[in-house]
């Protein structure tokens, strides 16, 4: 059993070292370092995890085969001990395309994504890409050669015994360095451990958060003064759910689109249904549209066009680094991340969103994508949406990747799909979501992708830059079929990202960015002939709004232009010459602050009571988390 313990040892080594090689330069492009020394630092790190987690891993699957053997046989034991070798080979493998998407290791919240059959079927075909087969090729080869070599078993026990107390004295020294130099090192959370041994870690600790000082809630409430409270809410609930009063034309306050409120009324009294659509692109980053710099030929010439007759912002951000917090954001006003979704996870939070509204009239949400996934469908049918369209209601013939319907062809269904409304409907106004798919891992172009865009003279830096270009395509081909089908006179299109990624910039830039950056600041234009209307009116400096915004701001927007009346977010109207609450973006285990460039990490009490004394925005996050243990308590009590 010495000898079976210290070959297992070698084996998992020789996993975890290819997997770490294989990944590093997507976990350490979010250190922004080039620096070899400091490099090698890192990776040494990583490494000594790795080391201490093959012996513990080994010394498991040891006991698990010695139990196997006793009970069954000899043989049961080591067909487990196979098995599971095999399938950690084969979870490091899948591992790396998702180190490469994320540009991190493996969010526990993910996990239960497995049992989720759309998950699955989304990334089938993501592996297939090089890097599973290099890993899986690579580690098949180390356990071929490690056999091999450990094949002849050593005549005498004691070199079986010498060679494994030094590989356990080797992982108990190296340990404890790695405990030193993780922190002396200042190594990124992504890089410090193993891929099993940081998940072990991530899922047995609980985040307490603190409550705040008499101090602190003073302090709190001279930057952030509380809102009105509503009646129906409680008062710890109103410091974060803002009651947002539809601005008046003549406020100064309106900005460029001061009184489109105004013209989208007159439309309705007047039977015209206005439309009222929020393109939420998969995706879609600040520095991937040509029309904000960077080098030519532009990417996104559609956005760049829409943008010379609409309104362009320039400091906009996502509130998370998912999907559906995109969509929390944009429709409810509500800061949703990974671990705080109300669509998936926080289904206790008592909010209601723009299709809750009976001033939103008749409200429709179209997606390429499986509904059921994260609870997407279920979520918009019980806040009110009327029509629900995704990838099982359209035809099966239509070209698809590996998330979905190609953005051309359910562009051309969205189409179709509105102007039969527009045309039933009793309402007097249509508002609706389309949600995106194609620009996704595994970057694929699917089968309608116009030649044009096949034939782009792409840099050649990412394949991600084929499907921005793609999903820019689709954009003009859905304003296009507006435009033919007489609608678009009557439409406000409001064109954002769900949320950035960490791949470096598609477009050229002088200066390196950030990765929290590239992951949280998204593409905002706001197009549509009735917005056109309004902006030919201003000077064209007026079609540039550049102070920061966020996501949630976006609702407040939409609240205003339905005529909506006490509208609870936790955004603030979009066009407010100041910030009442900061702009922040949860991107899992950090907290971005694109006003201070500060981020935070969102895990450990002392890092988060360290940044809150420095810096006011990391005191509102720790309210606010300390707002949703409070109300995640009383309602499980």
């Amino acid at each position: 059993m010495i000898h079976v313990f210290y070959r297992t040892t070698l084996l998992l080594i020789s996993f975890f070292f290819i997997h770490r090689l294989l990944t590093f330069s997507d976990l350490v492009s979010s250190s922004a370092t080039d620096e070899m020394l400091v490099s090698l630092q890192l990776f040494l790190t990583g490494s000594m995890s790795d080391l201490w987690s093959a012996v513990l891993g080994a010394l498991a699957l040891l006991f698990a085969e010695y139990v196997l053997a006793r009970i069954i046989s000899r043989s049961a034991g080591q067909y487990v001990r196979n098995s599971c070798l095999t399938a950690i080979l084969l979870i490091l493998s899948l591992h790396s395309n998702y180190v490469a998407f994320f540009q991190a290791p493996l969010n526990p919240l993910h996990l239960s994504y497995l049992t989720d059959p759309a998950f699955l079927r989304g990334n089938l075909a993501s592996a297939w890409e090089a890097k599973v087969f290099l890993n899986l090729i690579a580690g098949l080869l180390c356990w071929q050669l490690i056999h091999l070599w450990t094949s002849k078993k050593p005549a005498a026990r004691t070199g079986s015994l010498l060679r494994a107390g030094l590989l356990m004295a080797l992982a108990l020294s190296l340990h404890g360095l790695h405990n030193r130099y993780k922190v002396q090192w200042f190594v990124p959370e992504p890089l410090r451990y193993n891929l099993f041994e940081g998940l072990i870690i991530d899922l047995s600790s609980q985040r307490q958060v603190p409550a705040l000082s008499a101090a602190e809630e003073l302090k709190l409430r001279e930057i952030w003064p509380p809102s009105e409270e509503a009646g129906r809410v409680s008062s710890s609930l109103s410091f974060h759910l803002r009651n947002h009063e539809p601005l008046s034309p003549e406020s100064a306050d309106g900005g460029p689109l001061a009184k489109l409120p105004e013209q989208v009324r007159l439309a309705r009294e007047a039977g015209m249904k206005p439309l009222i659509i929020t393109y939420l692109m998969e995706s879609f980053r600040y520095y991937d549209a040509g029309v904000y710099g960077g080098s030519a030929p532009s990417l996104t010439p559609q956005f760049d066009q829409l943008a010379q007759s609409g309104l362009l912002f320039h400091q906009a951000w996502s509130v998370s680094n998912v999907t559906r917090g995109g969509q929390e954001a944009v429709w409810c006003g509500y800061l949703s991340a990974a671990g705080r979704s109300a669509m998936r996870e926080r289904h206790d939070l008592p909010l209601r969103c723009i299709p809750d509204y009976p001033e939103s009239g008749h409200n429709f949400w179209i997606h390429g994508g499986e509904g059921r996934f994260d609870n997407q469908e279920w979520f918009w049918k019980k806040h009110g949406v009327r029509s629900l369209i995704s990838r099982a209601d359209l035809p099966e013939t239509l070209p698809a990747s590996g998330w979905g319907i190609g953005d051309l062809s359910l562009a051309e269904a969205a189409v179709k799909a509105i102007r039969q409304m527009h045309q039933s409907t009793a309402e007097s106004i249509l508002n609706g979501m389309i949600l995106t798919v194609s620009n996704h891992i595994p970057w694929e172009l699917p089968a309608d992708a116009p030649e044009h865009v096949r034939n782009f003279p792409f840099a050649g830096k990412h394949p991600g830059e084929r499907t921005v270009h793609y999903a820019d395509a689709a954009l003009g081909h859905f304003v296009a079929g507006l435009k033919d089908a007489g609608l678009w006179e009557q439409t406000v299109l409001i064109i954002i990202g769900d949320h950035g990624i960490r791949v470096p910039a598609f477009q050229q830039y002088p200066t390196e960015i950030n990765g929290d950056e590239l992951n949280s600041r998204i593409g905002f234009l706001i197009s549509g002939g009735m917005s056109e209307t309004q902006l030919r009116q201003q000077p064209v400096a007026a079609q540039h709004w550049r102070q920061p915004c966020s996501q949630a701001d976006l609702a407040t927007f939409l609240a205003e232009l339905l005529g909506i009346r006490h509208f609870l977010s936790m955004g603030q109207s979009l066009f407010l010459p100041r910030r009442l609450t900061p702009v922040m973006s949860d991107l899992g285990s950090r907290i971005f602050f694109p006003e201070s460039s500060v981020s935070i990490s969102s895990s450990g009490t002392a890092d988060l009571l360290r940044a809150s004394r420095e810096h006011p925005e990391a005191l509102f996050y720790r309210s606010f988390l300390e707002f949703l243990n409070r109300w995640n308590l009383q309602n499980h009590s």
